[in-house]
């Protein structure tokens, strides 16, 4: 497979605006979805797409229209955007009257865990602008 393994690539996802050469009109996007907008504009075919990800060509129409119906799953956006050589980036914005909220509370898999001395997947707030959340990924042992 092209571009995509099941472990996550990055240990941190980070805000960052988009990159001005690939920005898609809200339009195209809208009435596209932003996969097959953003194939279009890198100028690859649906084949060129199922390729990359060792899938049908239908696979990849599905996809597409998977995002438009609100059906693909995050995983199924992510390994698609990973094989047009796209990033995704999350941002939760939160209402200006919130407060930041503090670290995640552990859970009693969590606590288990812990008392069972293994290493514990941890997702906790990264720093980000005031008003932004973003959430860090640590593997086990780092």
């Amino acid at each position: 497979m092209y571009g995509y393994n099941q472990r996550m690539e990055t240990k941190a996802i980070a805000l960052r605006p988009p990159a001005p050469a690939m920005a898609l009109p809200p339009d195209e996007v809208r009435t596209k979805g932003w996969l097959r907008a953003a194939r279009e504009r890198l100028g690859l075919s649906r084949a060129e797409v199922a390729r990359r990800l060792g899938v049908s060509r239908a696979s990849v129409q599905d996809f597409e229209l998977g995002e438009l119906r609100g059906s693909i799953s995050l995983a199924s956006f992510r390994r698609v955007a990973l094989a047009l050589g796209c990033d995704v980036l999350l941002n939760l914005e939160l209402p200006a009257d919130l407060a930041m909220p503090g670290p995640p509370k552990r859970t009693a898999a969590a606590a288990r865990s812990a008392r069972a001395g293994k290493p514990e997947q941890s997702i906790r707030p990264a720093p980000a602008p005031e008003k932004s959340l973003v959430w860090e990924y640590r593997e086990p042992g780092t």
